[in-house]
């Protein structure tokens, strides 16, 4: 089964995309940022003193087919460079996430048109598509793309299947060793560094690969861990975060030295950690 796109004269047609996410520094009680954009040729506005939707015509969107398996193929968002958020996206910069809808109405006959095609959230960011150096396309995955990553039994590898602090198969208390600080800057090393006020303490350097830091109402990734309270991150933190109340987790980047450093060796599941190097089948002696 195929998305429901009209089939009438595109002409006749808008659509009509929303886009959300958490407004940032995080303060409770503050709503989301919402942004709406069509790719009409004037701004639309919902009769009633509904939602007004500026007019943004460059606007291309490509929905997959929608079918009854576990996966669907993401969509396709095609955008000015300099439209919100997705100026700030495309400098790399750590970015909450971003939810997306996409609608479709006639202009001439709005609320008897109007009706919803897409509901998800944006996923990779793509600079200067064939060539357009104006434009970004942007990855929109469905509801199902959460269960993508699905897997039918285990992987024979020598890296460990289970999540990091789940409570029945890793069984580490990672909340234990949380640990609160605040951010004293950025982008020192390097562009992608932060550096807090409180960091290791007694826990190795290794226990804070893939950690986590909360700050400002970002989930930031640890790549590795430079020195106590310095970590070099997946994505480039933004300046406001500096001065902001922080708190780190520690990470388990799936090797067995690391499982040994937690002393939950006796739960790491890397089902391949005791498979020889050498294959007899294709190595002599």
């Amino acid at each position: 089964m195929q998305t429901p796109l009209e089939t009438s004269p595109s002409e006749q047609y808008a659509n009509l995309v929303t886009l959300s996410w958490s407004r940032l520094p995080i303060v409770s009680g503050l709503p989301e940022t919402v942004v709406r954009y069509t790719n009409w040729d004037q701004d639309i506005q919902i009769p009633g003193g509904g939602d007004l939707f500026l007019s943004a015509p460059e606007i291309e969107v490509e929905l997959s087919e929608v079918h009854g398996g576990t996966q669907d193929r993401p969509g396709r968002l095609t955008v000015s460079r300099n439209t919100a958020p997705f100026n700030i996206l495309r400098s790399g910069l750590a970015f909450p996430r971003i939810k997306v809808s996409v609608e479709q109405v006639s202009p001439l006959n709005i609320l008897a048109t109007r009706r919803l095609l897409f509901t998800g959230s944006l996923g990779k960011v793509t600079g200067n598509p064939s060539g357009k150096a104006a434009l970004v396309r942007v990855q929109i995955n469905g509801i199902k793309a959460q269960v993508a990553r699905v897997r039918l039994g285990l992987p024979a590898t020598n890296s460990c299947q289970w999540i990091f602090g789940d409570p029945v198969t890793c069984g580490y208390d990672k909340e234990a060793t949380k640990q609160t600080a605040s951010v004293l800057s950025v982008g020192d090393p390097s562009r992608t560094s932060i550096r807090l006020s409180a960091g290791n303490g007694t826990s190795p350097n290794s226990r804070f690969r893939r950690g986590i830091i909360h700050v400002g109402g970002l989930k930031l990734t640890i790549r590795e861990s430079l020195d106590t309270g310095t970590f070099n991150l997946f994505k480039t933190p933004p300046d406001w975060l500096v001065g902001l109340p922080a708190t780190l987790f520690e990470g388990c980047d799936k090797q067995y030295s690391t499982c040994l450093g937690f002393q939950r060796q006796s739960r790491f599941m890397g089902c391949g950690i005791r498979i020889p190097a050498r294959n007899p089948l294709f190595q002599a002696d």
